[in-house]
């Protein structure tokens, strides 16, 4: 969720453990936007997603986090001017739901699998509310034979 600001402080220290454990962590992110109390967050997963048709998911999530009181309609565009994407192709996605069903489909199997709050973390089919409870976890799991 984007406009979590737990999710944001979250977001460094993820960054900090993916760097430390390069070729030992596969990460993947799913959208869980909190649209009852964050009103711009699905439209701010979907500018990430279609950020993403041109490689630059990461780019555009970046830009997000460091900006979570900006993610109104106007901002969103002016983030994707900025990280140098192809403008008519970011409104067309953005105009045609085109990326909508699959930030819906994370909704639903984050419900599915307990999901109820942001951030939340999965490690071998395990969930983690909190960063330093998935730090301990992975340290746990590279240890193991």
């Amino acid at each position: 969720d984007f406009e979590c600001p737990y999710c944001a402080a979250a977001n460094q220290g993820l960054q900090d453990l993916l760097a430390k454990y390069p070729s030992q962590i596969r990460f993947v992110y799913r959208h869980f936007p909190l649209t009852g109390i964050h009103s711009n967050a699905f439209r701010a997963a979907e500018a990430s997603e279609c950020a993403g048709e041109q490689k630059s998911f990461w780019e555009m999530h970046d830009i997000l986090f460091s900006n979570q009181n900006a993610l109104n309609e106007e901002d969103l565009f002016q983030y994707a001017s900025v990280i140098g994407l192809d403008m008519d192709y970011f409104n067309t996605c953005m105009t045609s739901g085109k990326v909508k069903t699959a930030i819906e489909q994370d909704i639903a199997d984050g419900q599915k699998y307990g999901v109820n709050g942001t951030p939340t973390f999965f490690l071998n089919n395990k969930m983690f509310m909190s960063l330093s409870d998935l730090e301990g976890a992975v340290q746990e799991a590279l240890t193991k034979p």
